[in-house]
């Protein structure tokens, strides 16, 4: 699996996407482009929510493939409720 490529690919996703896209939609767009390597879109895993403070919430959402595992963090405008990609980690699944 080219890591990097794909990590490359999410970089500039996330730095041209518009504040009003929800960020998971055009990272799951992203990932289908690499759907022979990173596998078949097999589910979300919504945790860790915390509030910041008055204004802000942060979240951990792990988007499943068939190989691999991208967690991200995020941080949400709980006003507007727009949501930005703090951070993101990709993860192999070693074969069986």
């Amino acid at each position: 699996m080219n890591t990097r490529q794909i990590k490359l690919a999410l970089t500039v996703e996330l730095l041209n996407t518009s504040s009003q896209t929800d960020p998971l939609d055009g990272v799951k767009k992203v990932m289908q482009q690499f759907q022979s390597e990173a596998g078949k879109f097999t589910g979300v895993l919504l945790s860790s929510k915390e509030l910041l403070n008055n204004a802000f919430e942060s979240q951990i959402a792990a988007l499943q493939f068939e190989k691999c595992t991208l967690n991200l963090e995020m941080v949400t405008n709980l006003k507007s409720r727009q949501k930005y990609v703090q951070n993101f980690s990709l993860e192999t699944h070693q074969a069986a």
